[in-house]
């Protein structure tokens, strides 16, 4: 994903939609939601496309960091 705007400090979420591009530099696309909610989407849903990655299964992958203790 190349870019991402979302809503305003201090204004309601759905005031200011989410708009996306692909990484090809295609055409912007305009989703009616919050960020954090478009977010969660792509993350979650294998249906969201363009930007779904949960269709890929990568499957639980995060390790937290060590947190610079050593």
């Amino acid at each position: 994903m190349a870019g991402l705007a979302g809503g305003r400090t201090g204004q309601p979420p759905r005031q200011h939609p989410a708009l996306a591009r692909a990484g090809d530099g295609g055409a912007r696309h305009r989703y009616d939601m919050s960020t954090s909610e478009f977010l969660y989407r792509i993350l979650a849903d294998a249906d969201f496309r363009p930007f779904g990655i949960a269709r890929y299964d990568l499957g639980t992958t995060f390790e937290p960091g060590s947190g610079g203790d050593g």
